[in-house]
């Protein structure tokens, strides 16, 4: 915000580049552009180890680059479910349960879209497939989800 407020004091003289997709053209297609390599190898790497596309593919949105870099991929295909996830308190369970299931510690970030895939997939039928985007590492996150879990 800091940053922003400071580009818009003199916008003559300055260029503020954000990574989420906000802000005049040309930058959401920019961050589109650059982030879209995430969808197009998830999307090749799913094809290829499953014959088939997924059923859902999920990602958190609070900047949104990751999620319309993955996205991007998947958006000419009708039979793809997108979704993107809010932040909800029940990401640190998420986080934590990754972390010990699949030795993965995930930003809080990406958390939010794996409780979402926890809570969901349950209710789906067993032949359907999520495809959960991990937008970033936990590492930076890890000091904060201890301290509000009280490890």
């Amino acid at each position: 915000d800091s940053a922003f407020e400071e580009y818009l004091k003199d916008p003559q003289h300055f260029i503020y580049a954000i990574g989420s997709v906000v802000g005049p053209h040309p930058f959401p297609k920019m961050v589109r552009d650059f982030q879209s390599v995430i969808g197009r190898e998830s999307r090749e790497q799913f094809l290829a180890r499953h014959g088939h596309l997924p059923d859902h593919v999920t990602a958190c949105v609070g900047g949104g680059s990751n999620a319309i870099g993955m996205f991007t991929a998947f958006l000419d295909d009708e039979f793809v479910h997108l979704v993107g996830v809010e932040p909800a308190d029940e990401c640190l369970d998420a986080f934590l349960t990754l972390s010990r299931v699949e030795g993965i510690i995930p930003a809080l970030e990406s958390a939010h879209a794996v409780a979402w895939a926890m809570r969901v997939a349950p209710t789906l039928p067993a032949d359907q497939h999520i495809l959960v985007n991990l937008s970033g590492r936990g590492d930076k996150d890890a000091d904060y989800v201890a301290e509000k879990l009280g490890l």
